[in-house]
Order: C-alpha cells, then sequence, then structure tokens
C-alpha cells in the first residue's frame, strides 16, 4: 500500500514527484494535476489509481515505467502532456474519459502492447488536426477509426507517427503526397484507404504497421520507396500491381504472409532487402516466421540488388529465365547454386545452376553437403578441372561418404588425367606437397625458419591448414589472414599453431568449425570478431592472452569455457561489451585471472567443478 510521505505534493495540490517502490500506488484525494515526469523510470510501478479529483496528466508523467501494466483515466481530466507514458513497453490497457481536451505529442509512444479505449467522437475532433497551408502537420487525438477532413494535399512526415490507438484511416480525395514515416509504428493500424490522387509515398511511410493487412496502391504510384511497407507482417500481397517499376531498398521487409510472389515485367530494379525475412533492428531476429514459399521474375531486365529476397530460406523457390537470373546480385546467385546442388531446389530451372557451376566447379563442389549424382554428372560435362581440383575434390568427397559423386569424379579424373591408382587413399601429405601448390592456397612469409600465414587466396570453403610448407613449420596464422572470408564452413589447424593475429578469422560470417590448437598461446584482438557462426571450442589451459574484441560479435546464446588459471583476457575499460556479446554464461576456473576480471565487470559467471 502506498504511504503517504511517498507523495510530494505543494500546496496547490500539485503531486510533484513519488519516490516510493509500491507496485500497487493509489494516489492520494486531493491531488489535481500529476506533475512532469513525477513517476518517470519508476521500475517497480504496475497499477496505478489516479483520484476523480485530477485535471491534468504532465509532460512524460509515466515515462519509462516499464512494468506499468494498466491506467484508467478518471472522468474529470481535461489534458495529457507530451510523451505522458512513453515507452511503457508492458502497458496493456488505458481508459481515456470523454473529458479530455487535448492530448499532446505522442503519449503513447513505444508503448507497442497498449489496447487504448477511449469514446468515439474523440478520434475525428477538429482540434486533432494541426494543418498548415493544406500539409497535416500532427494528428494529436487518440486514433480510432480517423477520417482525415478534405482540403488537404499533403499529409506531413511523421503526422500519425506511433498513433498507438489508430486503428484505420481514410485519406480524402486531393491528397497527393504521404510524408516520411507518416504512419510509421501505427502497431494496430488495419486498413488504410489510399484515394487515386495520390502520386508519391514516401520512406517507411507505414514502417513496422504490423496489423495493416490492406493497403491499395493507386495507379499513379510507380515507385514503391523504402521501408513503406517494412514490418507490416500481416499485409498480404501477392502479385506486386503491373504499374509499379522500381521497389527500393527494404520497402516489403518481414511481409510474412506472403507465400507467393510475381515480379511483373514492368519492375526494372529491386532494391537491397526488399523482400528480406529479418529485421536489423531486432539483430537479425524473426518478429515470425515468413512463409514466402515461390518467387516468379516475369521480366529479364530487373536489376536485384543484394538479399533482395531471402534466398537463403528452406524450400524457396525461384522462377526465372537465365537472364533475369544473371541480373542477381552475386553473392546471392552463388547461394541460390550452391542450395540446388545441395537438394533445396531454389532454382525452379536447374540447367541455370549447372551452368554456373561449371564455371568454378571446384569452388561450388566444395559446398556440396549431399551425395548428388545427377547434379555433378550434368556439372563434369562441362566443367574443365584441374589434376589438383580434382584430387581435393575426390579427398573432400570420400571424406563426406559421396560415394556416387566420388565414382562419378574418379571416372572423369581417369578419362582426362589417365589416372590408374584413384582408388587409392587420395590425403596429401604435407611434407610432399610442392612449394608451387602452397602458392596457390595461401601467401606466406618465412621468419627464422618458422611459416606465417599472411592470406588465403583460395575460394575452398573447407580448409587444412598444412603443419609445414617447404619443410617448415606453420607456426601462426597471421593479420587479417582470412578477414572477410565470409563463404568459409571449416577450418582446421595443426598443433604447431601458437598464434592466432590480430583479425585473423574476422568477418568469417559462415564458419562453423574453427579449432584450437594444443600449443595455441595467443589469440590476437579481433582474432574471431564477427564469427556469428563460430561453434567454438573451449579455451583450453595452455592459452595465455585472449584481445581485446577477439570474440566480439560471436554467436548468442553459446556457453564458453576458459579452463587456463593465468588466460589473460584484454577488455576494452570503456566498453566491456566488446568483448562477448550476450552470451547466455561464461565457465571459468575459480579464481583464475579470467574469474577476477569478468567478475569486476558483472558478467554473468559460472565455474568449471
Amino acid at each position: 500500500m502506498s504511504k503517504l510521505e511517498d507523495f510530494v505534493i505543494n500546496e496547490n495540490g500539485v503531486l510533484i514527484k513519488y519516490t516510493g517502490t509500491e507496485t500497487e500506488v493509489v494516489i492520494p484525494d486531493g491531488v489535481t494535476e500529476i506533475y512532469n515526469y513525477a513517476f518517470s523510470n519508476n521500475r517497480e510501478l504496475r497499477n496505478v489509481s489516479i483520484p476523480s479529483g485530477v485535471v491534468r496528466i504532465g509532460d512524460g508523467a509515466f515515462t519509462y515505467c516499464w512494468e506499468l501494466e494498466k491506467v484508467i483515466v478518471p472522468a474529470g481530466v481535461l489534458s495529457i502532456g507530451d510523451y505522458a507514458f512513453e515507452d511503457c513497453r508492458n502497458l496493456k490497457k488505458v481508459e481515456l474519459p470523454d473529458s479530455i481536451a487535448t492530448i499532446g505529442f505522442r503519449p503513447f509512444q513505444n508503448c507497442l502492447k497498449a489496447q487504448i479505449d477511449f469514446p468515439a467522437e474523440m478520434a475525428n475532433r477538429q482540434e486533432n488536426f494541426q494543418i498548415v497551408n493544406g500539409e497535416l502537420i500532427r494528428y494529436t487525438g487518440p486514433g480510432g477509426e480517423v477520417v482525415i477532413p478534405p482540403g488537404i494535399s499533403i499529409i506531413g512526415d511523421e503526422s500519425f507517427k506511433m498513433c498507438i490507438g489508430l486503428r484505420s484511416v481514410v485519406i480524402p480525395e486531393g491528397v497527393t503526397t504521404i510524408g516520411n514515416r507518416a504512419f510509421s509504428t501505427c502497431v494496430n493500424l488495419r486498413t488504410a484507404l489510399i484515394p487515386e490522387s495520390v502520386n508519391q509515398i514516401h520512406e517507411g511511410a507505414f514502417m513496422n504497421c504490423f496489423q495493416l493487412s490492406e493497403a491499395r496502391l493507386p495507379e499513379s504510384i510507380t515507385v514503391i520507396r523504402r521501408s513503406v511497407f517494412s514490418g507490416c507482417t500481416n499485409l498480404g500481397i501477392s502479385a506486386i500491381s503491373g504499374h509499379i517499376r522500381q521497389i527500393d531498398a527494404d520497402a516489403f521487409r518481414c511481409c510474412d504472409v506472403l507465400t507467393d510472389l510475381i515480379i511483373p515485367e514492368g519492375v526494372t530494379f529491386v532494391g537491397s532487402d526488399a523482400f528480406a525475412d529479418e529485421d536489423p533492428y531486432f539483430q537479425g531476429t524473426r518478429l515470425t516466421a515468413s512463409k514466402l514459399q515461390t518467387i516468379t521474375i516475369e521480366g529479364d531486365n530487373a536489376k536485384i540488388e543484394k538479399k533482395a529476397f531471402p534466398v537463403e530460406k528452406q524450400g524457396l523457390v525461384i522462377k526465372c529465365s537465365e537472364k533475369a537470373f544473371k541480373k542477381f546480385d552475386i553473392k546471392d546467385r552463388e547461394v541460390l547454386i550452391v542450395r540446388m546442388i545441395n537438394g533445396d531446389t531454389s532454382l525452379a530451372d536447374s540447367t541455370i545452376a549447372v551452368n554456373e557451376v561449371a564455371k568454378k566447379p571446384s569452388k561450388y563442389l566444395y559446398q556440396m553437403t549431399m551425395d548428388n549424382d545427377e547434379i555433378v554428372g550434368a556439372i563434369l560435362q562441362k566443367a574443365e578441372l584441374t589434376a589438383y581440383e580434382t584430387d581435393k575434390l575426390l579427398e573432400h568427397m570420400q571424406k563426406k561418404k559421396f560415394s556416387k559423386s566420388y565414382l562419378l569424379l574418379l571416372n572423369y579424373k581417369n578419362r582426362k588425367f589417365g589416372s590408374s591408382d584413384a582408388t587409392e587413399d587420395l590425403t596429401l601429405d604435407v611434407k610432399e606437397e610442392t612449394t608451387q601448390d602452397w602458392k596457390k592456397i595461401f601467401k606466406y612469409e618465412i621468419i627464422d625458419g618458422e611459416v606465417s600465414i599472411a592470406r588465403y587466396k583460395s575460394d575452398v570453403i573447407c580448409v587444412d591448414v598444412p603443419a609445414f610448407i617447404e619443410g617448415k613449420p606453420v607456426t601462426s596464422i597471421g593479420k587479417n589472414a582470412f578477414k572477410g572470408k565470409d563463404k568459409i564452413t571449416d577450418v582446421n589447424l595443426p598443433d604447431s599453431i601458437t598464434v592466432i593475429g590480430e583479425s585473423a578469422f574476422e568477418g568469417c560470417t559462415a564458419m562453423i568449425h574453427c579449432n584450437l590448437p594444443a600449443e595455441l598461446r595467443r589469440i590476437e584482438k579481433k582474432a574471431f570478431a564477427k564469427c556469428k557462426q563460430w561453434d567454438f571450442p573451449v579455451f583450453h589451459e595452455g592459452i595465455e592472452y585472449i584481445g581485446v574484441n577477439a570474440l566480439a560479435d560471436i554467436p548468442l546464446g553459446k556457453d564458453v569455457y576458459f579452463y587456463g588459471k593465468k588466460t589473460v583476457i584484454d577488455i576494452k575499460p570503456s566498453n566491456p561489451m566488446t568483448f562477448m556479446l550476450d552470451m547466455n554464461w561464461i565457465y571459468v576456473v575459480k579464481g583464475s585471472k579470467a574469474d577476477k576480471l569478468l567478475t569486476e565487470i558483472e558478467y554473468n559467471v559460472s565455474y568449471i567443478e
């Protein structure tokens, strides 16, 4: 129960500040106004009872009350100030009386769960619409079923942004322009009727309108601007209208009810992430599960930018001509080709993938994850492999136990190179490998009789680093050696490695496996930064030093084990979170240097038994 001494109230009945920590608060009778920021940043408050004598709720009065769930505003309240309930992220229900005459700017901003109940007549009061020279600058009403008055030509930038109570909007004939983010994050908006007079809809106009299910575009619209419908997870589109010529970046990102998409012949440009199924503002997590199954591109001339479509989605089928496929971003083409050769029919016309693989067979066949003799046979009819490439692929297929594909490749080797011993163990002895062979794969330096790998030059995604080159031991992976090699999936390091250099594997975003050799002593700064798929091993007791950002932005939700009692973990004092990003738990040896350091900066630490 609230204590009277927790309320700071002046002689005029104005509640200046609440200082208590109760979850259920009853404001005393006699209070006439809840002053600006009176409850701001109260993280305990769940429910508040406002007495009938209150006439004003001030600016930011309940802002950042994260646990607040329900507010009943009593009859008699005349005004609610700017940002009054901003970022009350658990607020579920708000009841407003018809006595309210004025509502400030975005009083429920970021209250994404809130249901706001109010008398219907409040939605379209004349004073809710601030209009200057034919432009609707701001809507200050509570929302509901809104009919914008006639005589307006422009709906201004952010004029309805975060109007949580808005459920539908009718835009009058005569409006020509809908401004940037005009209806952004109106999370309960379900329908928007757009008249034929509208010829410009600007960036993010309906972004994050999660409930929007209907928004017909007039024929006067030829360009869908950036993020116009991004985050509209219930928007049911299929065929893009024939009058559309350009679809900009993020235009339909996370439109998750979409199953079959048709891009008409007239479209000449589809921007990056236009139909992506991840939201960058949620760190790559999904808001809902994408249902997209097929994409049909009817024309040949549309430029398709990077990640315009969710090309990595399981089971996605793209129907297009070979000419249209060549207009895709090169990295997306590679992803689709790999998925095709691995049996996930992402291209309806398999000959497109076969023709592309035949140009770089070694690169693509190394990415096979299944025994696919039909595809391999078609590729080998067109491909030109060197003897070295053939041997390495045979070794790879033997390891993967791809018997049918292995036999096809073995026959290819026999026909082309006359080999009779191809059935023998094809594992290459690194001590006997020629200098020329390793120079094709690595740039390296020999210093004081030891080899340091300076740069990986190949496209092969499964990498075996040799223990010896030119008869000398390989002891270090140098600075930037594999940096940005975002197709690599597996790296096997020999036990001779003692140092992994600065940014050595930074940005290897597809790398799943990379062992930490037994003789490893130092991992320099940023060595494994942004290795978001790395299924990293334990950090053994022999490791003496781990540099700043060495493990920055590595996989979420992984447990990390540090066995070294004397391992020094170098953490940037100004930003300790650069060490690792939001890990579930960190395991250390009790009393170790890692234990003391991580405990000081309040990481979640558990102990290795």
